[in-house]
């Protein structure tokens, strides 16, 4: 490996220095990560599931099947709100 300075905002990098002392690792590697994860195009390297899984299943009471049949289901809801006029 080959050694670089980097400048950074104070507000970035104490975000880096919080982030490393959570994680347990060296602050280069939390940048060395973030860089990686950036120039992959990932820029957190989180899917949007990751982001949401403490959401799944949160909501009760919804139609069992609306991810098979969303369409229909937001029909039915416009129709509801707005009558039969609405298309």
């Amino acid at each position: 490996m080959k050694t670089t300075t980097l400048q950074l905002p104070e507000p970035l990098l104490q975000k880096a220095i919080a982030k490393a002392k959570r994680l347990g690792v060296s602050q280069s590697k939390v940048l060395r990560d973030a860089i990686e994860k950036d120039l992959a195009g990932e820029k957190n390297g989180r899917t949007m599931f990751d982001v949401m899984a403490d959401l799944c299943g949160c909501i009760q009471g919804g139609p069992p099947d609306v991810s098979q049949r969303h369409k229909e289901h937001y029909r039915q809801a416009l129709l509801k709100k707005h009558g039969k006029n609405h298309r």
